[in-house]
Protein backbone atom coordinates (compact mmCIF):
# COMPACT_ATOMS: atom_id res chain seq x y z
CA UNK A 1 0.00 0.00 0.00
CA UNK A 2 1.47 3.33 -1.09
CA UNK A 3 1.54 6.75 0.98
CA UNK A 4 -1.52 7.86 -1.47
CA UNK A 5 -3.86 4.86 0.19
CA UNK A 6 -3.76 5.78 4.01
CA UNK A 7 -6.18 8.44 4.03
CA UNK A 8 -7.15 7.60 7.87
CA UNK A 9 -6.05 9.89 10.43
CA UNK A 10 -6.88 9.00 14.01
CA UNK A 11 -8.61 11.66 16.32
CA UNK A 12 -8.09 10.08 19.94
CA UNK A 13 -9.47 12.70 21.65
CA UNK A 14 -13.16 12.53 23.67
CA UNK A 15 -16.01 14.55 23.89
CA UNK A 16 -16.62 17.61 23.94
CA UNK A 17 -13.91 17.98 21.08
CA UNK A 18 -13.70 15.00 19.30
CA UNK A 19 -16.79 16.04 16.75
CA UNK A 20 -15.19 19.32 16.00
CA UNK A 21 -11.82 17.88 15.10
CA UNK A 22 -13.17 14.85 13.06
CA UNK A 23 -15.19 17.57 11.09
CA UNK A 24 -11.85 19.61 10.90
CA UNK A 25 -10.13 16.32 9.53
CA UNK A 26 -12.34 15.61 6.84
CA UNK A 27 -12.59 19.67 5.25
CA UNK A 28 -8.65 19.01 5.19
CA UNK A 29 -9.22 16.31 2.55
CA UNK A 30 -8.71 13.11 5.59
CA UNK A 31 -10.96 10.63 6.46
CA UNK A 32 -11.11 10.74 10.28
CA UNK A 33 -11.99 8.24 12.43
CA UNK A 34 -13.28 8.28 15.80
CA UNK A 35 -10.90 6.64 18.99
CA UNK A 36 -11.17 8.43 21.70
CA UNK A 37 -8.51 6.72 24.63
CA UNK A 38 -10.39 8.41 27.34
CA UNK A 39 -14.19 8.99 28.74
CA UNK A 40 -14.91 11.92 30.53
CA UNK A 41 -17.47 11.98 33.37
CA UNK A 42 -18.51 15.50 34.55
CA UNK A 43 -18.77 15.79 38.29
CA UNK A 44 -20.79 18.07 40.88
CA UNK A 45 -19.15 20.59 42.57
CA UNK A 46 -19.76 23.53 45.28
CA UNK A 47 -18.33 26.61 44.10
CA UNK A 48 -18.07 30.11 46.38
CA UNK A 49 -21.30 32.26 46.41
CA UNK A 50 -18.92 35.43 44.69
CA UNK A 51 -16.04 34.68 42.83
CA UNK A 52 -14.20 37.01 40.76
CA UNK A 53 -13.51 35.23 37.50
CA UNK A 54 -13.45 31.77 36.40
CA UNK A 55 -10.56 30.05 34.66
CA UNK A 56 -11.51 26.88 32.78
CA UNK A 57 -8.35 24.65 31.65
CA UNK A 58 -10.18 22.62 28.80
CA UNK A 59 -13.48 22.69 27.32
CA UNK A 60 -14.47 19.14 29.25
CA UNK A 61 -15.06 21.65 32.66
CA UNK A 62 -17.18 23.85 31.01
CA UNK A 63 -20.53 21.38 31.95
CA UNK A 64 -19.28 20.99 35.26
CA UNK A 65 -20.45 24.69 35.81
CA UNK A 66 -23.13 24.67 33.78
CA UNK A 67 -25.78 24.83 37.19
CA UNK A 68 -23.76 27.41 38.14
CA UNK A 69 -23.90 29.97 35.77
CA UNK A 70 -26.43 32.32 36.54
CA UNK A 71 -25.58 31.77 40.39
CA UNK A 72 -22.16 33.19 39.58
CA UNK A 73 -22.70 35.72 37.01
CA UNK A 74 -21.35 38.09 34.82
CA UNK A 75 -17.58 37.82 35.75
CA UNK A 76 -14.79 37.17 33.37
CA UNK A 77 -14.29 33.80 32.24
CA UNK A 78 -10.75 32.93 31.18
CA UNK A 79 -10.04 29.79 28.88
CA UNK A 80 -6.87 27.72 28.49
CA UNK A 81 -7.65 27.85 24.38
CA UNK A 82 -9.30 28.96 21.19
CA UNK A 83 -11.54 25.71 21.30
CA UNK A 84 -12.19 26.07 24.78
CA UNK A 85 -13.36 29.79 24.76
CA UNK A 86 -15.79 28.88 21.42
CA UNK A 87 -17.63 26.28 24.11
CA UNK A 88 -17.57 28.53 26.97
CA UNK A 89 -19.60 31.30 24.60
CA UNK A 90 -21.55 28.30 23.44
CA UNK A 91 -22.75 27.64 27.31
CA UNK A 92 -23.85 31.20 27.90
CA UNK A 93 -20.83 32.60 29.53
CA UNK A 94 -20.29 36.42 28.38
CA UNK A 95 -17.14 38.23 29.04
CA UNK A 96 -14.63 35.17 27.19
CA UNK A 97 -10.91 35.65 27.08
CA UNK A 98 -8.55 32.84 25.48
CA UNK A 99 -4.92 32.37 26.58
CA UNK A 100 -4.53 30.54 23.17
CA UNK A 101 -1.84 28.14 24.70
CA UNK A 102 -1.11 26.24 27.79
CA UNK A 103 -1.88 26.87 31.61
CA UNK A 104 1.49 28.81 31.71
CA UNK A 105 -0.46 31.09 29.74
CA UNK A 106 -3.62 31.09 31.65
CA UNK A 107 -1.85 32.16 34.63
CA UNK A 108 -0.35 35.17 32.50
CA UNK A 109 -3.16 35.97 31.10
CA UNK A 110 -4.91 35.93 34.55
CA UNK A 111 -1.98 37.65 36.29
CA UNK A 112 -2.08 40.37 33.51
CA UNK A 113 -5.94 41.51 33.48
CA UNK A 114 -7.56 40.35 37.10
CA UNK A 115 -7.47 42.02 39.70
CA UNK A 116 -6.75 40.69 43.14
CA UNK A 117 -9.29 41.88 45.17
CA UNK A 118 -12.14 40.87 43.45
CA UNK A 119 -12.90 37.57 45.07
CA UNK A 120 -11.38 34.45 44.26
CA UNK A 121 -10.45 32.92 40.84
CA UNK A 122 -12.82 30.14 40.70
CA UNK A 123 -10.70 27.36 38.78
CA UNK A 124 -12.66 24.78 37.11
CA UNK A 125 -10.44 21.44 35.97
CA UNK A 126 -9.99 18.10 36.03
CA UNK A 127 -9.44 15.43 39.22
CA UNK A 128 -5.46 15.66 39.47
CA UNK A 129 -5.05 18.43 37.07
CA UNK A 130 -4.93 22.14 37.83
CA UNK A 131 -2.54 22.04 40.96
CA UNK A 132 0.79 24.05 39.49
CA UNK A 133 -1.78 26.99 38.16
CA UNK A 134 -3.17 27.54 41.33
CA UNK A 135 -0.12 27.68 43.09
CA UNK A 136 1.46 30.05 40.28
CA UNK A 137 -1.94 32.02 40.80
CA UNK A 138 -1.78 31.79 44.79
CA UNK A 139 2.01 32.85 45.03
CA UNK A 140 1.16 35.90 42.87
CA UNK A 141 -1.52 37.01 45.74
CA UNK A 142 -4.54 35.64 43.75
CA UNK A 143 -7.03 33.70 46.09
CA UNK A 144 -8.29 30.61 44.13
CA UNK A 145 -10.88 28.14 44.76
CA UNK A 146 -9.92 24.72 42.46
CA UNK A 147 -12.80 22.50 41.56
CA UNK A 148 -12.44 19.06 40.03
CA UNK A 149 -15.53 19.02 38.18
CA UNK A 150 -14.75 16.45 35.86
CA UNK A 151 -13.08 13.19 35.37
CA UNK A 152 -11.44 11.48 32.55
CA UNK A 153 -10.37 7.43 32.86
CA UNK A 154 -8.40 6.15 29.81
CA UNK A 155 -9.26 3.30 27.64
CA UNK A 156 -8.69 -0.43 28.39
CA UNK A 157 -8.09 -1.18 24.75
CA UNK A 158 -8.30 0.05 21.21
CA UNK A 159 -11.73 0.54 19.27
CA UNK A 160 -11.98 -2.52 17.03
CA UNK A 161 -12.06 -0.71 13.95
CA UNK A 162 -9.07 1.39 14.85
CA UNK A 163 -7.24 -2.21 15.22
CA UNK A 164 -8.45 -3.31 11.76
CA UNK A 165 -7.45 -0.24 10.36
CA UNK A 166 -3.90 -0.65 11.74
CA UNK A 167 -3.94 -4.08 10.47
CA UNK A 168 -4.66 -3.34 6.84
CA UNK A 169 -2.15 -0.03 6.63
CA UNK A 170 -5.01 2.18 6.45
CA UNK A 171 -4.09 4.78 9.02
CA UNK A 172 -1.72 8.05 8.12
CA UNK A 173 -1.48 9.90 10.53
CA UNK A 174 -2.99 9.62 14.62
CA UNK A 175 -3.70 12.71 16.78
CA UNK A 176 -3.09 13.05 20.16
CA UNK A 177 -4.17 15.91 22.34
CA UNK A 178 -2.94 15.23 26.04
CA UNK A 179 -0.57 13.11 27.98
CA UNK A 180 -3.02 11.61 29.31
CA UNK A 181 -4.14 10.34 26.02
CA UNK A 182 -0.53 9.09 25.12
CA UNK A 183 -0.36 7.53 27.97
CA UNK A 184 -3.69 5.02 27.65
CA UNK A 185 -2.82 4.84 24.00
CA UNK A 186 0.62 3.68 24.89
CA UNK A 187 -0.66 1.26 26.92
CA UNK A 188 -3.83 -0.19 24.79
CA UNK A 189 -1.71 -1.08 21.61
CA UNK A 190 -1.28 -4.42 21.20
CA UNK A 191 2.56 -5.19 20.25
CA UNK A 192 1.14 -7.50 17.52
CA UNK A 193 0.31 -3.58 16.24
CA UNK A 194 3.72 -2.66 16.83
CA UNK A 195 5.64 -2.93 13.40
CA UNK A 196 2.19 -1.11 11.75
CA UNK A 197 3.30 1.98 13.12
CA UNK A 198 6.54 2.48 11.02
CA UNK A 199 4.30 3.96 8.53
CA UNK A 200 2.08 6.41 10.54
CA UNK A 201 3.11 9.91 11.67
CA UNK A 202 1.53 10.78 15.31
CA UNK A 203 0.82 14.27 15.85
CA UNK A 204 1.35 15.52 19.40
CA UNK A 205 -0.35 18.29 21.03
CA UNK A 206 2.72 19.09 23.52
CA UNK A 207 6.30 17.92 24.44
CA UNK A 208 5.00 15.85 26.98
CA UNK A 209 2.29 13.93 24.81
CA UNK A 210 5.43 13.51 22.67
CA UNK A 211 7.92 12.19 25.20
CA UNK A 212 5.28 8.98 26.23
CA UNK A 213 4.59 8.32 22.91
CA UNK A 214 8.43 8.33 22.02
CA UNK A 215 8.02 4.61 23.34
CA UNK A 216 6.41 3.27 20.32
CA UNK A 217 8.23 2.91 16.80
CA UNK A 218 6.29 5.71 15.00
CA UNK A 219 7.42 6.88 11.57
CA UNK A 220 7.33 10.34 13.03
CA UNK A 221 6.47 11.99 15.67
CA UNK A 222 5.27 15.84 15.00
CA UNK A 223 4.42 18.91 18.08
CA UNK A 224 2.01 21.12 17.76
CA UNK A 225 3.69 24.39 17.23
CA UNK A 226 1.26 25.78 20.26
CA UNK A 227 -0.12 23.09 22.98
CA UNK A 228 -4.09 23.88 21.30
CA UNK A 229 -6.00 21.77 18.80
CA UNK A 230 -5.86 24.14 16.05
CA UNK A 231 -1.78 23.69 16.26
CA UNK A 232 -2.30 19.62 15.66
CA UNK A 233 -4.58 20.15 12.78
CA UNK A 234 -2.06 22.96 11.78
CA UNK A 235 0.67 20.13 12.13
CA UNK A 236 -1.16 17.55 9.91
CA UNK A 237 -1.66 19.61 6.97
Amino acid sequence: MTDADRRIVVVTRPEPGLAETMAAVRRRGWEPMAAPMLSVRTLAAAVPRRVGAVLFTSGQAIPGLAAHRAAIGDVPVLCVGNATARRAEAAGWRHVASAAGDAAALEALASGTLQRDRGPLLLACGCGQGMALAAGLRAQGFRVVRRCVYAATPARRLPDALSAALEADQVAAVLVFSADTARAMTRCLPERLHGRLAAIRCVAISGSAASVLSALPWREIAVAARPTADAVLDRLG
